[in-house]
């Protein structure tokens, strides 16, 4: 279910995921303050979500959180919003303390957008708005889903709660500013 790439274990397979009984708008999530955060406060004011799973140690961390800051910045008073979920299921990168991660990324990067308490985004628990976006985007066929492959893995959701884009980590939030234009607009 891996593989190495120097010292870095990158995630490859499948796992068979139970479908989640609900949609978009009805998930919720603890942020990294300790507060829970229905999504249902964002049906009819969000028209674009971008949900990235991070970490403050992994490689990709520093371009694409300044990255993911900018983007943010310049299309939140349209309707645009990231939701950022640590994970530490990929060669331990993510402190697992709040106050720490707060410190890390929020200081050091100046987020603003909503960033949300480590989560599993694959086998075993994952989290159900990871449920929810595996399983309803291009990830699942026949009733299996392929596992998130790392860090800065990226969804699209548009105005409906609709999973409409995956993309790897490889892809910067920049290169996914004409879709978001479309999701917003």
């Amino acid at each position: 279910m891996g593989g190495l790439i120097g010292f870095f274990t990158y995630k490859t397979g499948t796992e068979i995921i139970v479908p989640p009984k609900r949609d978009f708008f009805s998930l919720s999530a603890v942020d990294l303050h300790g507060n829970t955060i229905d999504f249902a406060r964002y049906k009819g004011v969000v028209k674009g979500f971008l949900i990235i799973n991070i970490a403050c140690n992994c490689g990709y961390s520093s371009g694409q959180h300044d990255e993911m800051v900018k983007l943010y910045n310049k299309y939140k008073d349209r309707g645009f919003i990231i939701l950022s979920f640590h994970c530490n299921q990929f060669n331990l990168k993510d402190p697992t303390d709040s106050k720490v991660i707060l410190e890390i990324v929020g200081k050091k990067h100046g987020v603003t957008f909503p960033m949300f308490a480590t989560v599993n985004v694959n086998l075993p628990n994952v989290h159900p708005v990871y449920r929810f976006l595996r399983i309803n985007s291009e990830l699942a066929k026949d009733g299996i889903t392929k596992v998130i492959p790392w860090n800065f893995t990226k969804f699209l959701v548009n105005r409906d709660g609709k999973v409409v884009g995956f993309y790897p980590p490889s892809v910067y939030p920049f290169e996914l500013e004409g879709e978001i234009i479309k999701l917003i607009s």
